[in-house]
């Protein structure tokens, strides 16, 4: 192998798939010092090597031995500013600087810190120094202008912060390691992640990159199944998914039997794989026939499984990594690639796609159009594997001033990414966010259930006969899931063999929000029916009967009914402040199964009390407010006591 692709060997498994950003005690621990007379030697060599975690360590203690040396105290504040640790890397760039000299590239270094640190107008002012400034070198220049871009862009989008809440996901996913880039299927019963800790399988890092046994650590793909509405505790995917190279969770598919996979590979430098969930768990590791001998990092599939967006370096692109789409055709084959184009991909590195549940609308990262420092996500559309509308940042603080990728989101509208901020159980935590209103993808029926037996195939069309996907039950328990787009009726059909078949149709077209419907198969039952229609229950979800049921018993009390008002919900119940909720009534709470505090308020006798405070409450803060429904002191629904005769149209 030549110098040079050791050298980009090196920078690849460094960085394969995210930069993992540590604080300053944990970049302490990453490397065990060999003796005095090698920390600078060591430092350097990390340095070099843009290894940032380790070269941090030794940095600060080589400026405590020898303060008088300006430099090492300048190179642990890049240390910090490449860990996003801002207000550190500034205090120690200010502190490098002598009376009359500073270290080289001194200024550039110090207005890329004032950026992270959102001092954007202090930014810009260094940045100008920078461009004239004789000792910052000519390649670092070229980036200042885009760079000074990007803080005109944050000064504006900071201006406009989302009213989101980031919550920690909390135990047993997250660790005092890093664990990140999830991907969960579309019930949110099964998070696929990524690990890099201890407990990897590759142990750390030493071949061609750093002396033995101090090495960061590789990445191993982990599982963890939701159970009664608790994450259970993650496990390490068995079978050959794991190496000791790094192996990275990029998509799944909707009902959790594909899984997506990046993997680091010796002269390709990076590959895309897939695996299919079997009766005894994970299949055999298959090489998507996309890959190219460039590096192919990350990897979005649609829910029906006929479209996929990926990111490349291959030559012929815009500049760095680009983003590309390919077609799944009627023989399982895939497309050739198509380059997104000039409307997504820019002269700067675009990469973490995820096509949301409706298959048009799609999110990705990008350090260019008006993103405010490192890679912003971005949301866009498909018109055709062609055409797409102009991408939009979604906004801070989701966006932030550091690199933010790999954002996920359910069809429910819940987001899962990972981040360092304070606070967190570890290095790297998983978060969620809820961004149902701040997303502009269109609403899904997640149609799901139960198949006996369990290994069967499900055919999607509409009843124009267009193929929507095709999909396959849990080999092992027969549980199925998919997401049918709103406005079409569909032809579902269920095939365990050529002889036993059942057919469903599904009309969609009378809903207009976000749907979940169950649609349990049996064919072993005794009285076989060769084709069967569904019957739609009077599902509230469709406005229509849910006007029916407000004109004839929003203000009817019945017997055992009881109605409350959900107005906060905690893992840690400490941090709901009670105050603004004084005048609405008495306030109780409760502790579920699942370890959330749920704060409610009131015991109101018919639905229309309930839907007036909860109204109030969304006015004054609570979007989120909502009411529960219990029937003989058992928390249910509306649909079930309807199922159940307890209102009767």
């Amino acid at each position: 192998m030549s110098y040079i692709m050791v050298r980009k060997w090196i920078l690849r498994t460094l960085f394969s798939v995210v930069v993992t950003i540590v604080t300053v005690s944990s970049a302490l621990s990453q490397y065990q010092s060999r003796g005095k007379e090698f920390n600078y030697t060591d430092a350097e060599y990390f340095f070099f090597n843009r290894n940032y975690f380790d070269a941090l360590g030794l940095y600060t203690t080589l400026s405590k031995e020898y303060p008088k040396i300006k430099d090492y105290k300048f190179k642990k504040g890049i240390c910090h500013l490449e860990l996003n640790n801002a207000e550190q890397a500034i205090l120690d760039i200010l502190g490098s600087k002598k009376k009359n000299k500073t270290p080289e590239n001194y200024s550039y270094y110090l207005a890329r810190a004032y950026a992270l640190n959102y001092q954007f107008d202090s930014a810009i002012i260094v940045f100008n120094e920078a461009l004239e400034a004789s000792n910052v070198e000519d390649k670092l220049k070229k980036d200042i202008p885009h760079l000074i871009q990007q803080c005109r862009n944050g000064k504006e989008i900071v201006k406009k912060r989302l009213n989101v809440t980031i919550e920690n996901i909390g135990l047993p996913i997250n660790s005092k390691n890093n664990e990140y880039s999830p991907v969960v299927n579309a019930d949110e019963t099964v998070m696929a992640f990524t690990y890099r800790g201890e407990q990897s399988t590759g142990g750390r890092q030493s071949m061609y990159v750093k002396p033995e046994g101090n090495g960061n650590y590789y990445e191993d793909v982990y599982v963890s199944y939701k159970k009664d509405g608790k994450w259970g505790a993650p496990k390490l995917i068995k079978g050959e998914i794991n190496t000791n190279r790094h192996e990275a969770a990029v998509s799944i598919s909707p009902d959790g039997q594909v899984l997506y996979i990046y993997r680091d590979t010796e002269f390709n430098l990076g590959d895309l794989f897939y695996v299919n969930k079997t009766k005894d768990g994970w299949g055999e590791m298959k090489e998507l026939p996309i890959n190219s001998p460039s590096w192919e990092g990350s990897i979005a599939v649609s829910p029906n499984g006929l479209t996929a967006i990926f990111s490349s370096d291959r030559p012929g692109g815009y500049g760095g990594r680009d983003l590309y789409i390919t077609k799944k055709k009627s023989n399982g084959m895939w497309s050739a690639p198509k380059n997104l184009g000039h409307t997504i991909n820019t002269s700067y590195d675009d990469d973490a796609p995820f096509i949301y549940a409706d298959g048009i609308t799609f999110t990705f990262s990008s350090k260019g159009h008006n993103s405010m420092g490192g890679f912003d996500i971005f949301e866009s559309k498909m018109i055709n594997d062609t055409a797409f509308l102009e991408p939009r940042n979604i906004g801070f603080p989701i966006n932030t001033t550091a690199n933010d990728q790999f954002f996920f989101v359910s069809g429910r509208g819940t987001a899962y990414y990972s981040s360092n901020q304070e606070g967190g159980k570890g290095l790297h935590d998983i978060y969620t966010i809820d961004v149902t209103d701040i997303m502009t993808n269109s609403p899904v029926l997640l149609l799901k259930g139960n198949i006996k037996p369990p290994n069967c195939k499900i055919i999607v069309k509409n009843m124009a006969g267009e193929d929507r996907g095709t999909y396959n039950s849990d080999a092992k328990n027969g549980d199925y899931q998919l997401y049918l787009n709103l406005g079409e009726e569909y032809e579902i059909t269920f095939k365990v063999s050529e002889e036993k078949t059942k057919t469903i149709r599904i009309n969609t077209k009378d809903l207009s929000s976000y749907t979940e419907r169950i649609e349990n198969i049996d064919f072993e039952e005794k009285d076989q029916v060769v084709e069967t229609v569904s019957k739609p229950d009077f599902d509230l979800s469709n406005p229509n009967n849910f006007a029916k049921f407000i004109k004839k018993f929003g203000n009817k009390q019945i017997e055992g009914v009881v109605f409350k008002v959900q107005i906060g919900a905690y893992l840690a119940p400490e941090n709901f402040n009670t105050r603004k909720w004084r005048n609405f009534g008495e306030l109780s709470r409760s502790k579920g199964k699942d370890g959330i505090t749920r704060f409610t308020i009131g015991d109101y006798e018919t639905f229309n009390k309930a839907d007036k405070v909860t109204k109030r409450a969304r006015k004054i803060g609570d979007k989120d407010a909502f009411i529960l429904v219990y029937y003989k002191g058992e928390r249910t629904s509306l649909n079930k006591l309807i199922a159940q005769g307890v209102y009767v149209f």
